[in-house]
């Protein structure tokens, strides 16, 4: 062992040491430090921590938040670095949302779909759609993300979405897409995309139970908010 890896040895060493005796003495560019020890095991790991906070504007949730891309465009930090800080927010996404909502949710209510649908959304910076098939007592069938697209927009499929309801021999749907800017205002494209849908699917007798606009800490139907069909049975 050369004389620079046995000091990198030594300092690791010492930091482990540090966060055994007071996890909450590390410092945020420490924490990360030792995070990408995991990922870079032969070289010092306290410039590479440096330069990921300063992108993240010195927020680890910022970091966290970060595209493979921008990892992987700090210096010494590669593709097994970004794999790694992507299963870690993951992780911590799926822990979060078991605070929301029962992850074994089968059935859909009036009293669970707002937790439900805000975990579903949980991690998602950018517009989803996603539509929920349900048989006559709303048990859930299937789920499906029928697209992604950017922070304000995504381009939905109305064919996929009525051949996914009839493959899942759904009774019903819901549907439902986030609004990462935090507007629970529906807009004119989410009302015409609404209506689009219903008619859709009503070709095939499936009804839309709702259109919900999630953002993270609530959520909206379209077709009761907005009374697009007056009063229904299944609304």
């Amino acid at each position: 062992m050369d004389k620079n890896s046995q000091i990198h040895k030594n300092h690791r060493e010492r930091m482990r040491q540090k966060f055994k005796k007071s996890p909450q003495s590390i410092s945020d560019h420490e924490l990360l430090e030792m995070l990408l020890y995991y990922s870079i095991p032969r070289i010092n790991t306290n410039e590479p921590a440096h330069n990921l906070l300063k992108l993240g504007r010195n927020s680890l949730k910022n970091v966290f938040e970060l595209d493979s891309s921008q990892i992987k465009g700090i210096d010494k930090l590669g593709e097994k670095s970004a794999e790694y800080i992507s299963l870690i927010k993951e992780i911590y996404n799926r822990i979060e949302k078991e605070k929301i909502c029962n992850p074994k949710t089968k059935k859909l209510t009036t009293q669970n779909i707002k937790s439900y649908l805000i975990g579903e959304f949980l991690g998602y910076e950018k517009e989803m759609f996603l539509m929920i098939s349900v048989d006559v007592d709303c048990n859930i069938l299937n789920k499906h993300i029928i697209s992604i697209g950017s922070e304000s927009s995504s381009m939905v499929s109305i064919k996929e979405i009525v051949r996914n309801a009839v493959t899942d021999k759904a009774k019903y749907i819901f549907a439902a897409h986030n609004h990462p800017n935090g507007l629970l205002i529906p807009s004119d494209s989410d009302i015409e995309l609404t209506k689009a849908v219903c008619e859709a699917l009503a070709l095939v007798e499936i009804p839309v139970i709702e259109h919900y606009i999630v953002t993270n800490k609530d959520c909206v139907g379209i077709i009761r908010s907005c009374n697009l069909f007056g009063k229904r049975k299944n609304g």
